[in-house]
């Protein structure tokens, strides 16, 4: 796959994804249920951290993804690249901060 590397950060940005919604998820398990992992005082914390890491990860894939299909591909495999997988990752990272600025209630 030498020369074609350009193409996994898109399908990265696309396909982790489920990691933020999973992580979401279980911070409410991972809290309030037993065996407890973390203190009810680090619900908050941990879940805005969990939100700006999100956010940072899809923009970043998708943007980086974006830049590398359009400098280093054919232009109408770049944008079949960038409609399928790098508008949905930064729509996602999009509705991460808006969560996250939701959380810290600056929206």
């Amino acid at each position: 796959m030498k020369g074609k590397w350009h193409f996994l950060y898109p399908i990265f940005a696309l396909f982790l994804q489920p990691l933020p919604i999973l992580f979401i998820q279980n911070m409410g398990s991972w809290t309030f249920e037993q065996p407890q992992w973390l203190p009810e005082s680090w619900v908050w914390p941990v879940s805005i951290l969990g939100l700006f890491v999100s956010t940072v990860m899809s923009f970043g894939l998708a943007c980086l993804g974006t830049y590398t299909l359009l400098t280093r591909s054919r232009l109408i495999i770049a944008i079949i690249m960038i409609v399928l997988f790098c508008i949905p990752a930064f729509l996602a990272g999009a509705v991460y901060l808006y969560a996250l600025l939701v959380f810290l209630t600056w929206v």
